[in-house]
Formats: structure tokens, C-alpha cells, sequence
């Protein structure tokens, strides 16, 4: 394993390119016995070029976000070579930490983390698993700190010493089962290793300190090393994903713990470069986030990946000194803003991207907020999260429970829930809800309009900046009616299908004639990877807002994520124009037209995913229940559109089939859709009229003034997205 150190003009240097593999880390060819050769050869004949491309990339990303050099983004604080315990603990003294495990505030963390130690006691240690599998070395590496934490602060001597001596069972087993292939459960080891190595320092025999120093190395040389695809995929351009930011804290971690040693494997200056990647690279990370608290991949991947941000941020905060925080920026400070994505009842959040309703994380991150920033509205978030909070798979989503121990800050007040607005416009990232009030029985909207990682990433990066957990949902809306979800949100799935999401789909053509498919027009799915659009295809946006005590309104600009293949066309492919105007009533209706427009004749799918199991047509509109409430969409188009019912399963729905209302426009250029989604009994009085200039909604309130919502064209007619090539 070779080994790359920064030099002055802030570029790796592969510092010795004669060491072997095996010459420069044993631990390697336990990982890889069979493979030590090869490897041997890949170091020596590809990780120039791999180190030149790195480079290559890292300095055009410093070009477009202006990245500082780490040297005056901070200088190493006196505890960076002070005594142990160090990371985490910098910030809550030792005494202070033992004083709150015994504090009555804090016994439901303190319980918690005992019965999760008793519960880690109770398993056995297994034998070597798969090294190029995530799970189960992901939730294997989070036994460390937990267990490591109750031996430094539990005062019961018997659970102290069983959790000791299992705690040298898995630190034993994690080294000798050798290094992970995944990035993230090496991630995770690292953290966990230098946890133990921090906390317990004092506990430590000589021979252990070693061991585990040396285990901490061989980790962290590993995660930059160029032969480790897994991690590679992460460094220099992944700034947006979870992945990143795992990494990166997990190299300043190993920092913070070993700067200053002198009695081991380390070159002098392998933890400052650690610590200056790691520098460069969150202030990247903090630079390209939505401004507004918007979560590039969704709620559920935002709370995993603040747990690593916010463990480099307390890093940051409290062993170096310089001009920049992590903590007190506009995209933290605005992170509490997702409790308007509360659905109603508080029964799960707004979902896109890849997340699920019902994904509460254990609410640290939030605590940390509301403890750092003095933030009613993370309190509140925080109480609300920990309240609905189940472990997935084993994993503590988001920071994991222990850290409350840490963070928590009762002195500061709990915002009011019921005195929140209610309605949130996150015009950053494309995130837009409104509700009817706060109560349980409320109705609730969301809407996924924007960038794929939001405006200011693409300003900064360019149109195609994503992420492999950033679904797409453009114009994509959620529906609650009480506890009915009515129109649900997305859920976590691989592939990512416009038929999965409420939206216009259209057709493709020759191979596939009369065949529904994605809005390629080839079948291909949203995000795959290697895909050839999947460059120019981003961008969508919301052109108009209207809000009102009695509805809120959105025009949606669609075109620009769907290039549709077509020979008729000079170029083989086109943009249509699609614009979506949606409005909300807060009555419990919503409001629903596309317009549609194609160079070409094509045939249009408008498609309403439900929840419902009973639909039925009735002459142009459609009557259905969920959970007991009646429901009714109303087909108001002026043309004759073909309807039908069709039941269909997908990753929103897993355990049977649910009803699309589909309304069919056969071999058109034009085309708008006009439909209302109403609620016991909501569409009582309304009118919709909608033509080429614009839609009239009437009965709004009672005698309230006809909504006017005007047609408008995004930026004066010049698309804010790329045009085929």
C-alpha cells in the first residue's frame, strides 16, 4: 500500500514508488491473498496516472468553488497534540461527559446506549464476513464507539468489564478479518478504531495502542490508496454524496487522534495531509449545499450523511483554529426547516429522492443544531424524531443515539409546532409544501420541482452535477388527506422509472410502439449511470409561486428532463415543451394541468399513482377510497382524452398493487391535461378552464375571486435548460 503525501502546491505526490504491496503493508495481503501480485502491479503501473487524473479533477473543482488552501483554512489547535481523550470529547470535558451519564436528563440516552451494549454483549462475535459487501461490516464497525463509551463512563464495574472485554473481541476480529473493499464500512472502521484509541487511551496497554494505531494506518493509507476503486469513486467529485463526507471525516478523524505521535508507522506528515484533504474537501461540500436545508438525496441519506459531517464539523470547531465554521453557515442554519416536511399527524416526512415517509432518524444532528445554533426549530425536530425513531437494519440513520449524550441542550426552548407557518418554500433545492394546519387530521402537499442537488450546486458545478440518490422527482407531488395518503411520495428503489412518479409519461416510438416507457422515450431508467443523457437532463424549475390563505399555486418548467429519441427530428431527438401548473387547496383538493407540446406527433400518458385499491371510472372522472375516505379526480379537459384504470405495482408500493388513473392523448402535438384530485367531497363548486394563455380556477372559497394563473414563459423564452446536440 503506497502511501501520498500534499505537496506545496496543494497536489498528491505518490512518495515511493519502489514499495511493493506487500513490502509496505502486510495488512494488505491479508486482505488480498490471492490477489497480492496483481495489485502489487496495479500500484506500480496505474497509480501514476491514477494520482495525475485525481489531480487533474480536484483542481478543476478548486477552479469553479475557489477552494482556499488548507493553510488558511485552519492551523492545528494545542489540543490537536494535547492529551487524550480528544475527537467528540474536545467540546464536552471528560468530567462534564461522566456528569451527564449519570444526570437524570439524559438517563433516556444513557438507558438506550446500556441496552444497546447489552444487547452487542449478548451477540457472538462471527467469523470473517465478506470483505466486499457493505452490510455486515457497516453495523459490525458501529458496535465500537458505543461499546467504547460505556467502558469510559459506565460507573457499573460488572457492565463495564463485559463490555471491555467484548470490545477486545471486535477490535481483534475487525483487524484480523483484514480491510474492506466498500468505502463505507472502511469508513466506519476507522471511526470506530479511533474512537477506542481516543477515549480509552489511558486504559490502553502499550501493545494495544499499537495495535490499534497501526489498524487505524493501514485504513486510512488504504482509503486513499489508487488500487481501492470503492473509495476512489469518491474522492475529488462526489462532493454531494453521503459517501464523501464518510470518507473524509474518517481521514480527519485519524488526523485528530494520532497528530504529534511519534512512536509509530506514521510519516511525520501523513495526518496533516489527511487533515488538509479533509479541509479542502468540506469546504467544498459546504459551499455546494443548498443554502435553504434542501437534502440532495433525500431525507433519509441527509441523516446519514450529517452523522460524518457533523462529526468533522465538532472536529473542526474544537482542534483547529481558523476563519471558517462547518456549523454556523446558511445550509446548517437552515437544516431545521425540514419540519415543514412533517406529513400530518407527524406520522413520517415529505419524501423524494431515495427515502421512505416513516425514516425517522434518532434526531442528534438536530440536537447538535439546537445546541450550537440556539435553534428552537431543531429542538422541536429533534424531540419529534427521537419520538418515532426505530433502528434500520441495525444501522444508527443520522447520528446515532450516543451522540445525544453529547449534544443535547435542554436550556434551549422548544419551538411551538402549531405556531409554525404552514406553508415552506426551500426554492434552492425545489422543495415546496403547504398544509391546511397543524393538525393531525390536516391536509398536507409537496413538491419536488428543481436542480437535482439544487440551484446553488449547479450554479457552481454545471447542469449535470448529481448523485446516484438524488431521484429526479421533478414535478413529482405528494398528497395527505389526514392520514390517507392519498398521492404518496417516493420511495427508496435502484431504478427509477417515470411510470413510479405523477407525471405526463410519453410514449415511445418504432421498437417501442405502444409501449409505455420512461421519459427517454428508450426504456432506460432515470438515473442509470452510464446512460448518455444522463448529463444533459437535470435541469427542471419552478417559474412562478402564488400563495394565498386559501391555496398556493406552482408553475413547474418540465421540458428540460425529458430528451425524447425521435428520427423524424433533424438532430434524432428533441425537448418538448411540458409545463405543469399545480394548486393546492387547502380544503383538500388539488388542482392538476399539463400542457403539452411536441414537434412531432406523439402519444401522451398523464398518470396519477394512488393509494387506492377501488377505483372505478365513471363516464370522463374516476371515484375511488383510501382508508375510508371518498375521493374523486375529475377529468375537466377540453379534449377527448381516452381514460382508464390500470393496477400497478412499484417500489412506492410493496405490498400489492394500487390504482393509476390514466387519462390517453393518441398521436398529438399538443395536448393539456386538466384534472382536479379532491377529497370528501373538496371538488363541491369548483371549476377549472384552462387554454393556451391560462387557467381560470373557480369556487375557491366560496364566493372567493376566480384564481387567475397565467402561461409564462421561463426567461422571457430562452429555456434554463440544455438543448439536444
Amino acid at each position: 500500500m503506497l502511501m501520498y503525501l500534499m505537496n506545496s502546491d496543494g497536489e498528491l505526490e505518490w512518495k515511493n514508488p519502489s514499495l511493493t504491496v506487500a513490502e509496505n503493508s502486510p495488512a494488505i495481503t491479508a486482505t488480498f491473498p490471492d490477489r497480492f501480485q496483481t495489485l502489487a502491479e496495479v500500484n506500480a503501473e496505474r497509480a501514476p496516472q491514477e494520482l495525475a487524473n485525481y489531480n487533474k479533477r480536484w483542481s478543476e473543482i478548486k477552479a469553479k468553488v475557489q477552494v482556499p488552501s488548507a493553510d488558511s483554512l485552519y492551523t492545528p489547535h494545542s489540543k490537536l497534540t494535547g492529551p487524550h481523550p480528544r475527537y467528540l470529547f474536545a467540546g464536552t470535558p471528560l468530567a462534564e461527559m461522566k456528569r451527564r451519564y449519570q444526570d437524570a436528563a439524559f438517563q433516556p440516552y444513557v438507558s438506550r446506549l446500556r441496552a444497546q451494549v447489552e444487547t452487542i454483549i449478548a451477540e457472538p462475535v462471527p467469523g470473517k464476513p465478506n470483505l466486499d459487501a457493505e452490510d455486515p461490516l457497516r453495523p459490525y464497525a458501529e458496535k465500537l464507539a458505543p461499546l467504547a463509551l460505556v467502558v469510559k463512563l459506565e460507573p457499573n464495574e460488572t457492565l463495564r468489564a463485559k463490555a471491555r472485554t467484548v470490545l477486545n473481541k471486535w477490535i481483534d476480529a475487525t483487524i484480523e478479518w483484514g480491510l474492506p473493499l466498500r468505502d463505507l464500512p472502511l469508513s466506519q472502521q476507522i471511526f470506530g478504531l479511533c474512537a477506542v484509541y481516543d477515549w480509552l487511551y489511558d486504559d490502553l496497554t502499550s501493545e494495544e495502542r499499537s495495535k490499534i494505531r497501526k489498524a487505524i494506518i493501514d485504513r486510512a493509507r488504504w482509503m486513499r490508496d489508487p488500487i481501492n476503486s470503492s473509495a476512489a469513486m469518491w474522492r475529488g467529485t462526489q462532493h454531494s454524496a453521503n459517501h464523501n463526507w464518510f470518507n473524509y471525516s474518517a481521514l480527519a478523524c485519524a488526523a485528530s487522534v494520532l497528530w504529534g505521535e511519534t512512536d509509530s508507522p506514521l510519516e511525520p506528515s501523513e495526518p496533516k495531509t489527511w487533515m488538509d484533504e479533509a479541509m479542502e474537501n468540506f469546504y467544498v461540500v459546504e459551499a455546494i449545499q443548498p443554502k435553504d436545508g434542501g437534502a440532495m438525496e433525500g431525507f433519509l441519506y441527509q441523516d446519514y450523511g450529517l452523522r460524518p459531517y457533523f462529526d468533522f464539523a465538532v472536529l473542526a470547531e474544537q482542534l483547529t483554529d481558523g476563519p471558517r465554521s462547518f456549523v454556523d453557515t446558511a445550509s446548517v442554519r437552515s437544516l431545521s426547516s425540514r419540519v415543514h416536511a412533517l406529513l400530518p399527524g407527524n406520522r413520517g416526512f415529505f419524501t423524494y429522492g431515495d427515502s421512505e415517509p416513516k425514516m425517522f432518524s434518532s434526531g442528534a444532528q438536530f440536537r447538535y443544531i439546537a445546541s450550537r445554533l440556539k435553534d428552537s426549530r431543531a429542538q422541536l425536530l429533534a424531540g419529534i424524531m427521537e419520538k418515532n425513531y426505530e433502528p434500520q437494519a441495525g444501522i444508527e440513520i443520522g447520528a446515532g443515539n450516543w451522540r445525544t449524550i453529547f449534544w443535547l441542550d435542554n436550556n434551549v426552548a422548544t419551538a411551538i409546532q402549531s405556531d409554525l407557518p404552514l406553508q415552506n418554500d426551500q426554492t434552492d433545492i425545489g422543495i415546496f409544501t403547504a398544509r391546511s394546519s397543524w393538525a393531525p387530521d390536516a391536509s398536507f402537499f409537496g413538491l419536488r420541482c428543481g436542480p437535482a442537488t439544487g440551484h446553488t450546486a449547479s450554479t457552481l458545478m454545471g447542469n449535470g452535477y448529481t448523485n446516484g440518490h438524488g431521484a429526479p422527482d421533478q414535478g413529482n407531488f405528494t398528497f395527505y388527506y389526514g392520514e390517507a395518503n392519498v398521492i404518496p411520495g417516493s420511495n427508496y428503489a435502484r431504478t427509477k422509472l417515470s411510470r413510479h412518479h405523477n407525471l405526463v409519461a410519453f410514449e415511445g416510438r418504432d421498437k417501442q410502439q405502444n409501449q409505455l416507457v420512461d421519459q427517454l422515450g428508450g426504456g432506460q431508467a432515470w438515473f442509470g449511470m452510464g446512460n448518455t443523457y444522463s448529463k444533459i437532463k437535470r435541469h427542471a424549475a419552478v417559474t412562478n409561486v402564488m400563495h394565498h390563505p386559501a391555496w398556493h399555486s406552482y408553475m413547474c418548467d418540465l421540458g428540460g428532463v425529458y430528451l425524447l429519441q425521435d428520427s423524424r427530428e433533424p438532430a434524432q431527438s428533441f425537448y418538448p415543451t411540458y409545463l405543469r401548473s399545480i394548486t393546492y387547496l387547502t380544503t383538500g383538493a388539488v388542482v392538476i394541468v399539463d400542457k403539452i407540446e411536441c414537434p412531432q406527433p406523439r402519444t401522451f400518458h398523464f398518470r396519477l399513482l394512488t393509494a387506492a385499491q377501488d377505483m372505478t371510472s365513471e363516464g370522463n372522472d374516476f371515484a375511488f377510497t383510501v382508508k375510508g375516505v371518498p375521493g374523486k379526480i375529475l377529468n375537466l379537459s377540453k379534449q377527448q382524452f381516452e381514460s382508464s384504470v390500470k393496477k400497478e405495482e412499484n417500489y412506492v408500493w410493496r405490498d400489492g398493487k394500487r390504482d393509476v388513473a390514466i387519462l390517453t392523448a393518441r398521436d398529438q402535438t399538443k395536448a393539456i391535461f386538466v384534472t382536479v384530485l379532491a377529497m370528501n367531497g373538496a371538488e363541491k363548486n369548483l371549476s377549472v378552464q384552462a387554454d393556451e394563455k391560462e387557467i381560470i380556477i373557480s369556487g375557491v372559497s366560496g364566493k372567493e375571486t376566480p384564481v387567475s394563473i397565467q402561461w409564462k414563459p421561463v426567461d422571457d423564452g430562452v429555456p434554463s435548460y440544455p438543448k439536444p446536440q
